[in-house]
């Protein structure tokens, strides 16, 4: 572990120089290629049972000797068609090893392409975008995103649109299409799409918005019955299911959910003061674009800190918050009219965040990594 921890706090701070000196252009090279490379990794993934790439392989392998018709017909996606019909291309293609290699190369390039390209656009310090790219990689659980598939590409995905649709202030109709098939790949997106409609109401509202979703897992089980005895709708009815399904006890089995619920809260509590930096700035003036990623994140924040005791959701959501977070980094550490005091809090406090991260990551879930 000594020898771990050593490496990661000696590679860190190196990628992070290396990153910071080099163009926009260079750097986007940099990300595709090690882009490509976690994609290369992910193809020779050796699942184990307890995976959830171990039960996409299966029924992979299932719909190659029954036909597509297996993927349709399962129970995981006949509400769910959009992603019935990803996981179906696979079948089409004859090859189970490009799931996690192309649901990889999506969930990390489309968002750190986001990431340079508004740096650019911006313009934005290089060291700033380090800092978001380091952060973003460190944080985001690799093994997490090949194995789960769908809730991470899906959740990329959407930020993806989100970022054109609020930062660079295109509106909300040129994406709507986008979304709402979003929600028919995961069902998590759902809540993304109710924040999103959030932001066209009046800003006078915001604090009873904020309180709402602050408190929204104490009215849970009230709000399961509502859509159960409404509808008979099969996509409300398994968005249902699994909220009831996302208990500490299950989550148990498979993780330790309190050392994971401290390490994601932690990540939380520097999101908050990374946000609380941005808008606190004397003389601020806001576009529109930077005004809905503040109302957007403020919502975010609040719906997932109102959800600590649902374990899945808690550290599900974070992956949304880390992405978004990623343009605040960007801005304080360019921004003059912050103190070089500011700016070096935010550095440290982020290459710390990465290294933690990185060693929480390294010591557990990433020993159970076997390639082929």
């Amino acid at each position: 572990m000594v020898v771990r921890y050593s490496l990661i706090l000696f590679v860190t701070p190196i990628i992070f120089l290396i990153l910071s000196k080099n163009s926009h252009r260079r750097i986007w090279i940099l990300n595709f290629l090690f882009c490509i490379a976690l994609s290369i990794i992910a193809y020779h993934l050796v699942p184990i049972k307890s995976l959830d790439i171990y039960r996409y392989y299966s029924q992979i392998e299932s719909a190659m000797k029954i036909g597509p018709s297996f993927i349709f017909n399962n129970v995981d996606y006949i509400a769910l068609p959009v992603a019935g019909l990803y996981i179906s291309s696979f079948v089409f293609l004859g090859n189970k090893f490009l799931l996690p290699a192309v649901t990889c190369f999506i969930y990390y390039y489309f968002v750190t392409n986001n990431m340079i390209e508004y740096s650019v656009f911006s313009k934005t310090n290089k060291k700033g975008l380090a800092l978001a790219l380091i952060l973003f990689y460190s944080v985001s659980n690799y093994l997490g995103v090949i194995s789960g598939i769908r809730n991470p590409m899906a959740i990329s995905l959407f930020c993806y649109f989100l970022y054109k649709d609020i930062i660079m202030d295109r509106g909300i109709k040129k994406y709507i299409i986008p979304y709402i098939l979003l929600c028919l790949f995961h069902s998590s997106i759902v809540i993304l799409l109710i924040i999103r409609i959030l932001l066209l109401l009046d800003k006078k509202r915001d604090r009873i918005i904020c309180l709402i979703l602050l408190l929204w897992s104490l009215v849970k089980t009230n709000i399961i019955a509502i859509l159960i005895n409404s509808t008979g709708n099969g996509f409300i009815l398994m968005l249902s299911q699994k909220l009831i399904a996302y208990d500490p006890n299950e989550a148990r089995s498979v993780a330790n959910v309190s050392l994971y619920t401290f390490i994601y809260l932690l990540f939380y509590i520097s999101s908050i003061l990374i946000f609380i930096l941005k808008n606190n700035m004397k003389g601020r003036k806001d576009n529109n674009g930077c005004i809905s990623l503040n109302r957007y994140y403020k919502f975010l924040l609040c719906f997932c800190i109102g959800s600590i005791f649902e374990y899945h959701i808690f550290v599900r959501f974070s992956r949304s918050i880390l992405i978004l977070g990623s343009f605040y980094i960007m801005d304080i550490t360019s921004n003059k009219q912050y103190s070089y005091k500011t700016k070096m809090l935010i550095t440290t406090l982020i290459l710390i965040e990465a290294m933690a991260f990185l060693l929480f990551y390294t010591t557990g879930q990433y020993t159970s990594i076997r390639l082929n």
